[in-house]
């Protein structure tokens, strides 16, 4: 976890993308958002912390997860 103080020695404007904000987030200023209001300020860095960002595009999402494993599977 990156803990609030790294965060506050970020440049100003830095911009912070927490992907598993799902499971408890990855910075310790996180906090879950939507795709209605996505990002947040916290000491001038930008947050976006949308939960389950694969949800808005389904099809894409499962096309991309198919083809990253669909070689493991065949393996077998």
């Amino acid at each position: 976890m990156v803990g609030k103080d790294l965060v506050k020695t970020m440049k100003k404007g830095a911009v912070i993308v927490d992907l598993s904000v799902d499971q408890g987030g990855c910075f310790e200023t996180s906090k879950p958002t939507t795709h209605l209001d996505p990002v947040f300020v916290i000491d001038d860095v930008v947050h976006y912390c949308v939960a389950n960002i694969p949800g808005a595009v389904p099809m894409t999402s499962t096309l991309a997860l198919t083809n990253a494993t669909l070689p493991y599977a065949l393996i077998v």
